[in-house]
C-alpha cells in the first residue's frame, strides 16, 4: 500500500466506505434489488463526481446529487 499515490489511497477509502454501506443495508435485510430505485446524496459529498460514480457502481443504481450540496 505504501507505494500507491494519495489519490489511489483516497479512492480505495471511498470504495471501502461504500462497500461497507452496502453490506450494512444487506445485513439489515434491505432488498436493494426490488425496494431501492435510486440513491440521493446530500451534503458536501454530493458534489464529488467520483463518489457519485463509485456509489452507482457498487449499488448498481442511479445516483443523484441533491441541489443543496451543503444540506447534510
Amino acid at each position: 500500500v505504501d507505494h500507491l499515490d494519495s489519490s489511489c489511497k483516497a479512492r480505495a477509502l471511498l470504495e471501502g466506505q461504500c462497500l461497507a454501506k452496502r453490506l450494512y443495508l444487506q445485513r439489515a435485510n434491505i432488498d436493494l434489488i426490488h425496494n431501492v430505485d435510486q440513491i440521493v446524496l446530500t451534503g458536501g459529498a454530493s458534489v464529488n463526481v467520483d463518489l457519485i460514480q463509485i456509489m452507482a457502481d457498487i449499488f448498481a443504481k442511479p445516483v443523484y446529487a441533491a441541489l443543496a450540496p451543503h444540506s447534510g
